[in-house]
């Protein structure tokens, strides 16, 4: 026993501590009187503490590896702060004493209670207050969504007050009056937990839960103290930070039969700097939380027995870290590193660390999964990622899928993004979105949407609904409008009955979402839940979304939240509050992988990879606000408030990670890992990453992590992403001449002589593309429209009068615009414009009215061109043709973009009018006869001037004399290109002659474009 009657231990950071733990019990080290070599049974009386349930599960695993297959007694082996009746056997007298304490309220009780109080607040006291502090942060919650955080904020701090032993009653003397305005707002609304809160624990006989935890803990301590004959007890692995927590484990340093093994206690720090620890400034030292764990019990460093001694190595890297670690107002001390510390010792100390950094978080994770790849090779080594950041452990775990490795992130998954709880979230995205078609075809594609069907036929029913329901405009509102929508689509009619079963399993969330005033919570969750079951259902009629261990999680937190919603009055939400309420109240709800990983690779956080082992540990995202993460701002207290009332500086938390990093620096093999960007930011390396670069610095040793053993990976990354990809051909299509088109239009004349493979796409393999889902209608909508009013307009008789031109456009465009009355936006940017076209066009019309004799509108035209493989027919269908007094023709093409100018339309690369003049001249167009008198564009865009005719004609640039040679020019340069695709040797080759140098078209992706251009593919074989 140690002096001061304290039986402390520390097992040294370079030892597998749950390893060496078990064979200093099995040696008799920390209890002598247990000998368990030559009595096995004597380990059934002895209970083993540890801090979390994964090392609970090591340590048994670590005892069960040892009997090698063997029947064997194990000692039971419990998590320290986790505790109640069933686990607290360990200390009763005889099994004759039991505890009597109030039981704690449930944790969602307590969160739907603490909304509604805060709604109170609101309708109380908030609106008072809303005027004068309107800007503050906490001046009012906006709605029940606001509530519900706010209530898990305020849960966290009557937890910290509780766990840290603090007193809210104390904060009503805390702020003056004439103090920050935003704190008057904050002690105003923290009345819900200093007054209203209290009261109605006291009326439900029920304690914080952390207060209950409190009372066992000291309970258990008392017990101790007063039994000296209690069986063995050893608590291991805690660092103490808890108040509760470090009582109970100063019983058992002090009990006879009990010991307390610290990890990694720093026995290397000079006395000063470990006594500076003690100072709350340093509360974010590795060692500030067993520093004064010890002051508390009144004992020092040498009270505490070494486990585990390290070999020399060993004592090098832990001298190492003490130095990396020195509290900030004693590293004056890193002047003399060299006459304290021998370089070429530290060196081969450290020989077994590499630094990583990335480029970026993308080779960060990469160079990770590929260390984590290699060691599967070894069938003897274990290795683990350990990270607080989950975007990477995330990333790493996808890449090693690619290597057909499963492993789960440990820190799980949290319930809403778990595969149940997304369909959940899917399901009330939908019926708020009045079933857009985005939020509804995400809805239905998820692989648990069955309604009652297999796999198969729900996704072929999904399929048939995007594409010929969902593409384009959407449909009228909520789930009538899509009804209505199919039935108006006879392709898509084999999803009727799937549609109409979706209708039957959301009718009753949509009423509900469809009503003015606040419904009851548990008649959204009952709504909710009937409406995923139904969803979710397999061919035999079982929900999907309630398998597994997300799905018993999800049934759990939907039966959980039922009972709760009706604890002191139900809670009522208005529709647009119940997605943020369903999804707040399942805050901290984690799911977690059960032993599917593979079995030697690990990705853990924090807090769970306390006190485990692995042959190569890395350490990833050591970056400012990842590693360690910044502290949390409070909510509601300053500084001297939170200390007032005995809560400790946010700061500790940092106090914790920092020893998970040195605890981690300390294993036999290490990598550390940072990206010097994140999302495109240059990143700040971690303060421990710094330390440890001002210390080897100091050594001469600069570089000697970056060139440590496993840097390769780093270089294997990018090998990964950077080697030259090998060049990709353009495509160049030669289908036999038999499958090529013998008839195009004159708007497809132009895509064949700018982009082949479109024509080759289009009008060889049949390929349309797709709409994109809910179009907005876009300018070929309007022009479309615009269009077809102008064509009514002049179908029908006129007198020329300008004024009643105008009057009866307008009517046309308002029936026309009565498409949108659901798109008010349209009508909004569209309308206006279409009115100073309507004036315009009205005027332009009343002038030339005289002149024109006959006016033919969407003309259709034909003429045959003989080819060397048979005729090639040449279509057009003319926008407008006007006749002139004269017998002469004018070609009108109206455009509501920007036409083509006269240099494109004589070159030949937009020969659309051109080509329509050829028609003309060989009486293609049926009853329109004459000379060409003009060629014109008319831009149609509304702006200013909102109608603008641009005549096409030849002038002294072009070598074209008259319309004519225009005409019988672009007919012959359409003979020259047809006879060239007679040829079956000719390509389709992608934009060859794109009108922007950016332009895909609709068919360059699958042409690959943007491939062969970066890879210097050039043309293809």
């Amino acid at each position: 026993m140690a002096a001061r009657g304290l039986n402390l231990f520390s097992i040294d950071p370079t030892a597998p501590f749950l390893e060496t733990l078990a064979d200093a019990i099995d040696a008799g080290d920390l209890l002598p009187h247990m000998n368990v070599p030559d009595d096995p049974l004597a380990r059934a009386d002895l209970t083993i503490l540890l801090p979390t349930r994964r090392a609970c599960r090591a340590m048994r695993d670590v005892y069960l590896k040892r009997a090698n297959g063997a029947a064997a007694v194990l000692p039971r082996i419990r998590p320290i702060g986790d505790v109640d009746e069933d686990a607290f056997d360990f200390i009763e007298n005889s099994g004759s004493e039991t505890i009597d304490l109030p039981p704690s309220i449930d944790s969602l009780s307590r969160h739907i209670l603490l909304t509604r109080l805060i709604m109170r607040w609101k309708r109380e006291v908030g609106v008072q207050l809303s005027v004068p502090f309107g800007t503050e942060t906490l001046s009012v919650p906006a709605g029940v969504g606001d509530a519900v955080k706010l209530a898990g904020d305020l849960i966290a701090l009557l937890d910290g007050v509780e766990t840290e032993g603090g007193d809210l009653k104390d904060l009503a003397g805390l702020v003056p009056e004439d103090f920050s305005a935003y704190y008057q707002v904050t002690l105003e609304f923290l009345r819900i937990v200093t007054e209203w809160w209290p009261q109605i624990q006291a009326e439900s006989g029920v304690i914080e839960p952390s207060a209950r935890r409190n009372l066992l803990l000291d309970a258990q301590a008392a017990r101790l103290d007063a039994d000296p004959a209690h069986g063995p007890v050893i608590a291991a692995g805690s660092t103490a930070s808890i108040p509760a927590s470090a009582r109970l484990l100063g019983a058992i340093a002090r009990h006879p039969n009990g010991a307390v093994v610290l990890p990694g206690l720093d026995f290397g720090l000079d006395d000063a700097s470990f006594e500076a620890v003690l100072d709350e400034h340093h509360i974010s030292h590795p060692q500030y939380g067993m520093a004064q764990f010890l002051r508390r019990l009144g004992a020092v460093r040498d009270d505490v027995r070494p486990l585990g001694g390290a070999e020399s190595a060993g004592s090098h890297r832990l001298a190492f870290l003490a130095e990396v670690m020195r509290p900030a107002e004693k590293t004056d001390a890193w002047r003399d590193l060299p006459g304290r510390l021998d370089r070429n010792e530290i060196g081969a100390a450290l020989d077994n660390i590499t630094a990583i950094n990335a480029e970026n978080e993308r080779y960060e994770s990469l160079s990770i999964a590929l260390a984590l790849r290699e060691a599967v090779e070894d069938p003897d080594l274990t290795a683990a990622l350990v990270t607080p950041d989950r975007a990477l452990a995330t990333r790493v775990a996808a890449d090693l899928r690619r290597w057909g490795l499963d492993v789960d992130d440990s820190a799980g998954t949290p319930l809403m993004q778990s595969a149940p709880g997304t369909v959940a979230r899917l399901i009330l995205d939908a019926v708020r979105e009045a079933m857009a078609p985005v939020e509804t075809l995400a809805l239905l594609k998820h692989p648990f949407v069955r309604l009652g069907r297999s796999a198969g036929k729900a996704r072929h029913a999904a399929r048939v609904l995007d594409l010929e329901v969902f593409r384009g405009p959407r449909p009228a509102p909520g789930l009538g409008g899509l009804q209505r929508a199919l039935a108006e689509c006879p392709a898509a009619a084999m999803a009727h009955p799937f549609v109409d079963a979706l209708a039957e399993a959301l009718a009753p969330l949509e009423i509900l979402f469809a009503a003015t005033t606040p419904q009851p919570l548990s008649a959204y969750v009952r709504a909710h839940w009937q409406a995923l079951a139904a969803l979710t259902a397999d061919e035999d009629g079982q929900p999907l979304a309630a398998r597994g261990e997300a799905g018993e999680m999800l049934a759990g937190y939907v039966t959980d939240l039922l009972e709760a919603a009706g604890a002191g009055g139900e809670l009522a939400l208005l529709p647009a509050d119940y997605p943020a309420a369903f999804a707040g109240f399942a805050a901290g709800r984690t799911v977690r992988p059960a032993g599917r990983s593979h079995p030697r690779i690990q990705i853990l956080g924090l807090l769970e990879a306390r006190l485990q082992s692995s042959g190569l540990l890395i350490l990833g995202g050591l970056n400012e606000g990842v590693w360690p993460d910044l502290p949390a701002t409070d909510p509601w207290l300053s500084r001297p408030m939170r200390a007032a009332i005995g809560l400790a500086p946010p700061e500790r938390r940092i106090g914790l990670m920092a020893h998970d990093f040195a605890q981690g620096l300390a294993a036999r093999r290490v990598i550390v890992t940072r990206s010097l960007k994140r999302d495109g930011t240059p990143t700040i390396p971690s303060r421990w990453l710094q330390r440890l670069d001002a210390v080897l610095e100091g050594l001469g040793l600069a570089e000697h992590l970056e060139n440590g053993p496993d840097a390769r990976y780093a270089a294997l990354a990018h090998a990964f992403d950077d080697a030259d990809p090998a060049p990709v051909a353009e495509p160049l299509p030669t289908p036999p001449v038999a499958l090529r088109p013998r008839a195009l239009s004159v708007t497809r004349i132009e895509t064949w002589l700018r982009d082949p493979y479109a024509i080759h796409a289009r009008h060889i393999l049949g390929l349309k593309p797709l709409d994109p889902i809910d179009a907005a209608p876009d300018a070929a909508d309007r022009g479309t429209m615009i269009h077809d009013i102008l064509a009514a307009f002049l179908s029908e008789p006129w007198d020329g009068d300008p004024a009643a031109a105008e009057v009866r456009l307008l009517d046309l465009g308002r029936a026309a615009f009565a498409r949108f009355k659901d798109r008010p936006e349209i009508a909004a940017v569209w309308w206006p414009r279409f009115c100073r076209v309507a004036a315009a066009f009205a005027r332009l019309e009343a002038g030339r009215h005289a002149e024109v004799a006959a006016r033919a509108i969407e003309a259709k035209g034909e003429i045959a061109l003989d080819a060397p493989e048979g005729p090639f027919v040449l279509s057009a269908r003319a926008d407008r043709i006007d006749t002139l007094s004269n017998g002469t023709l004018r070609l009108i093409d109206y455009k509501t973009g920007t036409p083509p100018s006269a240099k494109q339309v004589f070159s030949g690369l937009s020969p659309q009018l051109t080509l329509e003049a050829a028609i003309a001249l060989d009486g293609g167009f049926p009853d329109i006869a004459g000379d060409l008198a003009a060629l014109e564009y008319m831009q149609l865009s509304g702006g200013d001037p909102p109608l603008d005719v641009k005549a096409i004609a030849p002038d002294k640039k072009s070598h074209l004399g008259s319309f004519d040679e225009a005409a019988y020019e672009a007919r012959s340069n359409l003979m020259a290109l047809i006879v060239a695709f007679d040829n079956p040797q000719t390509p389709y080759r992608a934009l060859v002659s794109p009108m922007r140098e950016d332009f895909l078209g609709d068919y360059g992706h699958l042409a690959r474009v943007k491939e062969w251009r970066l890879t210097g593919g050039g043309e293809g074989d």
